[in-house]
């Protein structure tokens, strides 16, 4: 079976969408799926026609041209995308709608209409990457919706209580790092943050939260790694809070590597300012016995129990993040058992077994 599978961006991107894509596709390539990826430039000057695993990799200027309205740019696309789908002739669509170039499918989809599967992997409350006409052109038009979550599988419902027929909450997942987890240690506390360094993912809230544990803990240190618009910015406000010997801005981490980040840390943060469809960054974290600390909505309440698992706090609060992390640097028996839970959590709730077994049935009974 031949899936053409969109995304608004790929590696080397390293949120959560596109981490969770690069072990995705090969494992579903071993179940015997042709794919084709559809995706955008995003920030980076990166190839149009590229290769991952031997899987074809084409890159639109989908964003801007309607951003822009670039009338020429817009038809260019649609041709391009024509000529993909002729040429890969997929026998199923499989979108991940996280901004608005989902467009320039409906304008290419052929008369045979191929079946097409919306996998939301955002909140549509988060609703900057499309407008209610879109939305609802969406669902109505969706041959079968996944949700990440059951905060989201809800918001799709109040806008349309028809989908409640054919949405399914299949939550992320990856697969469990080949490496061992390090203990954790709080004997030089490191907190991190990882993930697109964009002003949605409140990466300045725990730069925050440092200034204000720093009076306590000088020592304390932060790493940030990822890249983005909104790393300048971020300098800046290090500089200006006069702590940049206690923050690390580590750029952009391969995806491996990511584990190998996490094992150098005692914390991970999650102080996302949107409603967080899921969150992948928490599940990795907890996937090497991390102790994290989350903000309060959307799925991130379907992944942490909090005090059992994990830390709920309150958005938008730095104060409340510092808060979290001084009581776990002062309880860490705590703090282990937190991790502990987590890692529990990950391999019995999240496994990637489960994930992969869902989309596997899911294609069969639509392009099977």
């Amino acid at each position: 079976m031949r899936i053409l599978y969109w995304t608004q961006l790929f590696r080397p991107y390293i949120g959560g969408v596109e981490v969770h894509t690069t072990k995705f596709l090969p494992a579903m390539k071993k179940l015997g799926y042709e794919f084709c990826v559809v995706t955008s430039h995003g920030s980076l000057d990166l190839p149009d026609v590229d290769e991952y695993d031997s899987i074809p990799v084409h890159r639109f200027k989908f964003q801007s041209s309607l951003e822009n309205k670039d009338v020429e740019g817009i038809f260019h696309n649609i041709k391009r995308l024509k000529d993909v789908k002729e040429k890969f002739k997929p026998d199923l669509v499989h979108i991940n709608f996280t901004d608005p170039s989902i467009f320039f499918h409906f304008r290419t989809n052929n008369p045979s209409k191929v079946k097409t599967i919306v996998s939301f992997r955002l909140s549509v409350e988060n609703n900057s990457y499309g407008t209610d006409s879109l939305l609802l052109q969406i669902l109505e038009n969706a041959d079968w919706i996944t949700a990440s979550s059951k905060a989201v599988k809800d918001e799709l419902i109040k806008l349309n209580p028809e989908v409640e027929e054919y949405t399914t909450v299949i939550y992320p997942s990856l697969e469990e790092p080949e490496i061992e987890a390090v203990p954790v240690s709080f004997s030089l506390p490191v907190l991190l943050c990882f993930g697109r360094v964009v002003n949605e993912k409140g990466f300045d809230l725990a730069i925050e939260a440092v200034y204000i544990i720093s009076k306590k803990y000088p020592g304390i240190k932060l790493l940030i790694a990822g890249d983005g618009p909104a790393k300048d910015e971020l300098i800046k406000k290090t500089k200006k809070l006069g702590i940049e010997q206690n923050v690390d801005f580590l750029g952009w981490i391969n995806p491996d590597q990511i584990p190998d980040v996490i094992n150098k840390s005692s914390v991970v943060i999650v102080p996302s300012r949107w409603k967080e469809a899921f969150g992948q960054v928490a599940l990795q974290a907890m996937q090497l016995g991390r102790p994290v600390i989350a903000a309060d909505s959307g799925g991130l309440k379907e992944i942490i129990d909090n005090n059992v698992n994990g830390i709920l706090v309150e958005k938008e609060n730095p104060a409340a993040i510092a808060d979290a992390v001084t009581f776990l640097i002062e309880n860490k028996e705590e703090a282990l058992n937190l991790g502990i839970n987590g890692r529990k959590t990950a391999r019995e709730k999240f496994s990637w077994d489960k994930n992969i077994n869902s989309f596997n049935n899911l294609y069969k009974y639509l392009g099977g």
